[in-house]
């Protein structure tokens, strides 16, 4: 599989990251504390998987090898042939 992230690519800030939540719609510009908190779980629970690392405070970054997965899986899907 050709690299087209760097490692790099696979990192986030927190800030970062509840900004990018909030944008697509996954919590509240306006979330209370509880929701952000869920958020936060399910990132632990990745991070227990091995599909996230917190290498240095504030900061998260996706495993290659959960990218990759990723990658593998949307590549199988069937895609529908327009004309």
């Amino acid at each position: 599989m050709a690299k087209r992230l760097t490692d790099e690519d696979l990192t986030i800030g927190h800030a970062a990251l509840c900004a990018w939540l909030a944008a697509l719609g996954y919590i509240d510009k306006s979330a209370p504390k509880a929701d952000i908190m869920k958020v936060y779980a399910k990132v632990k629970k990745a991070e227990e998987a091995g599909d996230v690392r917190i290498p240095e405070e504030g900061h998260y970054e996706l495993t290659r090898s959960a990218y990759e997965r990723f990658a593998a899986a949307n590549a199988a899907q069937p895609r529908a042939r327009t004309a």
